[in-house]
């Protein structure tokens, strides 16, 4: 039964953890995208400062996925 739960509530951790990295990601995108358009920021810069954006995400993103994949499992 614990090796069920686990293989249910990792599949599904894993699977909501990708949609909200991504729907997250989606986001910082858009923003960092105004602010290179205005000339705020240099076009290059963009996928360096999403990818030192990505620990921050998943700092919060980790606990609200497990929390979700519990629920939905």
């Amino acid at each position: 039964l614990e090796r069920y739960l686990s293989k249910e509530i990792s599949k599904t951790l894993m699977t909501v953890l990708l949609v909200l990295l991504l729907v997250a990601t989606s986001h910082k995108v858009v923003k960092l995208l105004g602010k290179a358009v205005a000339g705020d920021i240099s076009p290059s810069l963009l996928l360096q400062m999403i990818g030192y954006q990505w620990p921050e995400l998943l700092a919060f993103l980790i606990p609200l996925a497990l929390f979700l994949a519990i629920l939905l499992s």
